[in-house]
């Protein structure tokens, strides 16, 4: 599975109420911003205990809670995309909808990534969703497609010695920073190696 740079960066959030960080915007939909943070928790802790499986273990058993919760993951975005839109920060916080797409990459979907991604770029058109979310969504995309990435945010384990991360071929890359410029991402020299 590829990991992107966006989906570490999340925080395993506490059950209950979040509480909102400084700053951010009141969510119009509270609850769903909780299920959302709750979701993504409960997805991200099997893959923690799945990754932490050591012979004996429930691997199986894991592999398939964590099959069954990312379609009902799945589901849910589909449901919410139907009833709302993409999620936005007036909807679900800046928090929220960062949530959102990292529950849209963490299932692993290509087609609700591909029904997401439009949706995704109107919310960040109008700022209601971080450019960073767009940019790792539509790399996904594309490298999943077989296509190099616009923005630089999908890596791949190296094929030397050592485990290493590298970057997924990138297109343009003369202009890749001028790209992530635009999405509010750092040059790619100022990101910290995997």
């Amino acid at each position: 599975m590829r990991a992107s740079i966006l989906v570490t960066l999340f925080l395993l959030f506490a059950r209950g109420q979040t509480p909102l960080p400084i700053g951010a915007t009141k969510p119009s939909q509270p609850l769903l911003r909780q299920e959302l943070l709750d979701r993504f928790a409960q997805a991200k802790g099997i893959r923690e205990q799945l990754a932490q499986c050591e012979f004996p273990c429930e691997g199986e058993m894991l592999s398939n809670t964590m099959k069954k919760l990312d379609e009902e993951n799945a589901s849910h975005l589909r449901s919410i995309m139907s009833q709302y839109g993409w999620p936005g920060s007036d909807l679900v916080s800046e928090d929220g909808t960062v949530t959102a797409a990292a529950l849209v990459l963490i299932t692993n979907r290509h087609a609700l990534k591909v029904e997401a991604l439009p949706l995704v770029q109107a919310s960040f058109n109008t700022g209601k969703t971080p450019g960073s979310s767009y940019a790792v969504l539509l790399d996904s995309i594309l490298v999943s497609e077989g296509k190099p990435q616009r923005y630089g945010t999908v890596y791949k384990p190296s094929s030397g010695a050592y485990a290493k991360l590298e970057l997924e071929p990138i297109d343009d890359v003369m202009n890749v920073d001028k790209r992530r410029a635009e999405v509010g991402l750092p040059a790619l020299s100022e990101v910290p190696k995997p």
